[in-house]
């Protein structure tokens, strides 16, 4: 038989939210970072709600003090019927292998401009008009198939699942810090050489 892992949860108490969202109870996602947690559906990794769902938005007049900041087009983003109070800007520099994820701290919708709870950690990183990004972590942009929401504050996921029906797939919660270590007796003993074979690991942040 194919040996499989799994780093975390089988959600199987789902309610309906509506007609396409489905929900359920999972209190220890409280404890997870948005960014530290996935969700599988059928060894499939979900997508975070996101917008927008395909490609990126970019910055407008970034500002990086007193605090980092930046504006957002209103055509194509709306922040006021979005609660923004676990909204994250995910900040993506094509052509590197640069990804981050920062939380906003508010909005100012008079202004549609974003600031952050902190600046990035990448120092390389030089915020500019025309960098992309992408707006993740809030319900309201749960609108697609395979992308989910976890409210780490109630301890309710949220998911759009891939099948029409959650009870016909097999869903994880990805909780678990980590699967498997492996440490050598020191730093002039390292392990090496090691290779797994016939065995799949899912999930484990």
């Amino acid at each position: 038989e194919e040996a499989v892992i799994v780093g975390g949860l089988r959600i199987t108490q789902w309610e309906p939210q509506n007609e396409r969202i489905w929900k359920a109870a999972i209190p220890q996602i409280t404890t997870n970072q948005p960014d530290k947690f996935q969700v599988i559906e059928d060894s499939v990794p979900a997508t975070l709600a996101r917008s927008p769902n395909e490609g990126w938005f970019r910055l407008r007049d970034p500002q990086i003090e007193p605090f980092w900041s930046f504006c957002y087009d209103e055509r194509e983003f709306d922040a006021a019927n979005v609660d923004t109070s676990q909204l994250i800007v995910h900040l993506i520099q094509m052509g590197t292998y640069f990804s981050e994820h920062i939380p906003i701290e508010r909005v100012d919708t008079g202004q549609r401009r974003f600031y952050t709870k902190f600046k990035m950690k990448d120092p390389a990183y030089d915020p500019v008009n025309g960098k992309t990004f992408v707006v993740e972590n809030a319900l309201a942009l749960l609108d697609a198939p395979g992308e989910y929401f976890a409210d780490h504050a109630t301890g309710v996921l949220y998911y759009m699942p891939i099948a029409s029906d959650p009870s016909k797939a097999i869903i994880v919660a990805d909780t678990a810090p980590q699967l498997l270590v492996i440490r050598g007796k020191d730093r002039d003993n390292q392990v090496h050489g090691l290779r797994f074979e016939g065995i799949t690991f899912d999930g484990g942040t």
